[in-house]
């Protein structure tokens, strides 16, 4: 029989293995049947977090911190205080977990030279990062840095050398950046670090891949931290978070069904435990959904998505646009860009306004958009981001009607989709090229793309595009280089309606009405309505 004396050594013994609940079950009686030290409390709190037990373990941190707190060990009560910060955000109490984390930095400040500074430190490079305040955020991390070294605390170096990666990596020198963010993985790979703050870090890098648009990165990591999760035997939330980005990545592959079951099983877990994750979660479903031709799904998911915290962009915005309601889809994409941080943020919705602009006829805002993501896509070097520029060019050069151009960066977007394993994106790069090599009169080339681009779409439930390739093969390219909209104007012109009138039948503004008048003008070579519907009259288009 185990003596109450012992239990406490046992249950740190159960910790170090990763045995929450064997840890748990010896510190709970510990807690039940005798006065626990803060120790004692700070141990189940960590315990019954791993095993997603987070009300219990709020409960533990709070009375652990009131302990240290009545035995001078302020550094004890700078962690618990940053851990209770941590749950009540991730839980949505957001006043709660504000209050606490202004206490974890008021009690910092007493002792800044502590390892317990360090962590503190730690989360405020994370708000000095996604502030994008990328000074700060590296004076923080080499701070870190210098306080894991002089207390030997392999987290805390780990942390200042992984923060100083992404802000490299953030500002362009993506080598470097990669060199330090792959290094940290040692310290996890040889048990080095504390297995919480070792999940924050998987979370932040995998992130990093996401935010480069590169795929085939972000699945490395997602497999990396899986077997690291299988080492450390997990409670939900950790797996919870991998799940989502996986998800994501696995909607990027084609896998659809299994994106959403994955996305779904996030949603089990975590919808009460981590909003953030949760609402990532809606918004991958929404897309999944969108892209399957389920607009009314898309729509509420993408609502559930933005009520907890997590702007659906850019699948809101290209919804709106599938709809037919081009000028709120610019509006708000243009919105988004707007409240994006910096120019790898704006990456991530630069191909949508190009794509938009070009369909309301303003080809200047597309083209300058075009020119945008190139400029970032060389600066990050990232296959997905060279991918997106690439096609973006190519829709530019085919509104311009240099159709060779145009063909050559479709092909090239779409070698490199390929080679990352993304065939929705290479089936959109093929279907962009029928019409290009339609634009230069080889209806057997055209034919042979959309052909291709339709049975992908087909065999991946993506109904609208391949809807969409059906309509082209079906019929042949429109006069004079001009667009499907353009077309549907000159229609409504040819049977005398008038600009509010064209505006209010399309649901586009007079503004984007005007526009599109100006341009179909510009490639008929005409310079009235009348000359227009002739030329409607005569080629069969009214």
């Amino acid at each position: 029989m185990i003596r109450i004396v012992d239990l406490p050594t046992k249950a740190r013994q159960a910790l170090s293995a990763h045995d929450w609940a064997g840890a748990f079950q010896i510190l709970k009686v510990v807690t039940e049947t005798s006065a626990p030290s803060a120790d004692d409390l700070d141990a189940l709190a960590q315990a019954a977090w791993w095993l997603g037990r987070l009300d219990e373990s709020v409960d533990a941190y709070e009375r652990a911190h009131q302990e240290f707190m009545a035995s001078g060990r302020i550094d004890g009560a700078v962690m618990s205080a940053i851990y209770l910060s941590y749950d009540h955000f991730n839980k949505g109490d957001f006043a709660v977990g504000a209050a606490w984390h202004a206490r974890a930095a008021r009690l910092a400040e007493r002792i800044p030279d502590s390892p317990a500074a360090g962590y503190f430190d730690i989360i405020e490079c994370g708000a000095a990062y996604r502030g994008g305040d990328l000074a700060r955020c590296l004076a923080l991390a080499s701070r870190v840095e210098q306080l894991g070294e002089h207390h030997r605390d392999p987290t805390l170096s780990a942390w200042g050398i992984h923060w100083k990666g992404l802000v490299l990596v953030r500002q362009g020198q993506v080598e470097r950046g990669w060199r330090l963010l792959d290094e940290v993985i040692l310290d996890v790979w040889q048990r080095r670090m504390h297995p919480l703050w070792a999940g924050f870090l998987h979370c932040n890098t995998i992130q990093m891949c996401d935010d480069l648009g590169d795929p085939r990165r972000g699945w490395q990591w997602v497999e990396i931290t899986e077997r690291w999760l299988a080492n450390v035997a997990s409670g939900p939330l950790y797996p919870g978070i991998c799940r989502m980005y996986k998800a994501n990545i696995m909607r990027e592959r084609g896998t659809w069904p299994e994106a959403e079951l994955e996305a779904r099983r996030v949603l089990d877990e975590l919808e009460t435990r981590h909003i953030s994750t949760a609402a990532r979660a809606y918004y991958e479903l929404g897309e999944i959904k969108r892209l399957g031709g389920d607009a009314d799904a898309a729509e509420e998911l993408f609502g559930q998505a933005q009520a907890n915290g997590f702007d659906p962009q850019p699948g809101l915005a290209r919804l709106e646009l599938e709809r037919g309601n081009l000028d709120t889809a610019l509006a708000t994409i243009r919105r988004a860009l707007d409240g994006a941080r910096d120019s790898l943020a704006r990456a991530r919705f630069l191909p949508d306004l190009v794509e938009m602009a070009l369909a309301s006829g303003d080809r200047d805002a597309a083209a300058a958009a075009s020119e945008e993501l190139s400029i970032v896509a060389n600066t990050y070097r990232s296959p997905g981001l060279t991918a997106s520029a690439e096609a973006a060019r190519g829709d530019v050069l085919l509104a311009d009607r240099d159709s060779n151009a145009a063909l050559s960066a479709f092909r090239e977007a779409g070698l490199l989709w390929s080679d990352l394993a993304c065939p929705y994106r290479a089936a959109q790069c093929r279907r962009r090229a029928g019409e290009a090599h339609r634009a230069l009169g080889d209806e057997q080339g055209a034919r042979t793309e959309l052909e291709a681009a339709r049975d992908v779409f087909a065999r991946m439930g993506a109904t609208p595009d391949a809807q969409r390739c059906a309509d082209l093969l079906s019929r042949r390219s429109h006069p004079a280089g001009l667009s499907d909209r353009e077309v549907e104007v000159l229609r409504l012109v040819a049977v005398g309606l008038s600009n509010k009138q064209i505006a209010a039948e399309l649901r586009i503004s007079q503004h984007t009405t005007a526009r599109h008048i100006s341009n179909i003008f510009a490639k008929l070579t005409v310079s009235s309505r009348a000359a227009a519907a002739a030329y409607a009259q005569k080629h069969g288009i009214a």
